[in-house]
């Protein structure tokens, strides 16, 4: 299933100015990113949702390694607006957890 995610950007926020606090909604906050993902969590928000997913190639890289699981993937938010077709039967399942992969 591919969606588009976003996950926090590990370079945002490196700063230590006095203006740290006030980037609070910068675009530079986030990275989105179409993806492959696995795995669906349901989570106590009405716009997003968690996902596990595969890292696209070009970012893979040592900044985002506290995302990573031993499992190969990554995690990922999901904004349920921008993917609302593709999340639907999940959502319709009432289901809290869903894997998503493609049958090999």
């Amino acid at each position: 299933m591919r969606l588009l995610v976003r996950m926090h950007n590990p370079m945002y926020g490196v700063s230590t100015g006095r203006n740290r606090w006030r980037r609070r909604y910068s675009p530079d906050q986030f990275v989105s990113f179409e993806t492959t993902v696995t795995k669906l969590i349901r989570t106590d928000s009405v716009s997003t949702i968690r996902a596990r997913g595969f890292m696209p190639e070009k970012y893979h890289d040592k900044t985002f390694e506290r995302f990573y699981h031993p499992d190969g993937t990554y995690s990922f938010e999901v904004w349920i607006n921008h993917n609302a077709k593709t999340l639907a039967p999940f959502l319709e399942s009432g289901l809290k957890e869903m894997d998503v992969r493609e049958a090999e």
